[in-house]
């Protein structure tokens, strides 16, 4: 798989990423990770307006993709946007 930089307009936004099989909601998640830091299932779900079994879902699938890390903090399951470098080491795999 390949990740492009999709362009931003004029409004002042910034470039983001376009990766092949991620849908708007895909996106929306990892955009909150990227501006909120770490959040849990239920504040993803929250966040999203969705049940808190499709927001595991799609942080799953991120997951398995190498975009999103998971990491257990004070007992609490947290998600994170992935950093570049750790994405890059395991799309060489």
């Amino acid at each position: 798989m390949r990740a492009e930089l999709l362009a931003a307009g004029n409004g002042g936004e910034e470039p983001r990423l376009v990766e092949p099989g991620l849908d708007e909601r895909d996106r929306r998640i990892l955009e909150l990770l990227r501006r909120r830091g770490p959040l849990g299932v239920s504040e993803v779900a929250r966040l999203l307006g969705v049940s808190k079994s499709v927001a595991s879902r799609k942080l799953h699938k991120l997951q398995s993709m190498g975009l999103v890390e998971r990491a257990v903090v004070d007992g609490r399951v947290l998600y994170r946007a992935a950093r570049m470098e750790t994405r890059t080491c395991k799309n060489r795999d």
